[in-house]
């Protein structure tokens, strides 16, 4: 049986292939990362916190970066939260004043409540 050009057999899984791309990588497929021209003392830190987790260097390298990037997104999405929420409060406050004249939140709660 020949097997079909347009899907790439991973084990016993086949995983399509898009024909229109140049290179076809495989969702089940590990990507490689190479950093060149790393200086000296940041490998050789990079070695001993290996060392030190018991680690190779490269699941050092990974770790750093997963703990380094979900911090990272995180503070961002906490920005991003707060810029939105500020928009939010701040449109409803334009429509409030608009709404009722122009008067504050304390004015509105004397009349609402019949307070002299």
């Amino acid at each position: 049986m020949a097997a079909n050009p347009r899907e790439f057999r991973y084990g016993t899984t086949k995983i399509p292939i898009d024909c229109n791309a140049s290179i076809a990588y495989p969702a089940a497929m590990s990507m490689t990362l190479t950093i060149r021209n790393l200086d000296a003392g940041v490998k050789q830190k990079l070695r001993l916190r290996a060392a030190s987790h018991q680690r190779s260097m490269e699941a050092e390298a990974r770790a750093i970066l997963a703990t380094s990037l979900a911090e990272s997104v995180t503070d961002s999405d906490r920005e991003i939260a707060k810029i939105e929420q500020r928009k939010r409060i701040e449109s409803v406050i334009g429509i409030w004043q608009d709404q009722m004249g122009g008067k504050t939140t304390d004015e509105i709660m004397h009349e609402l409540r019949g307070d002299d």
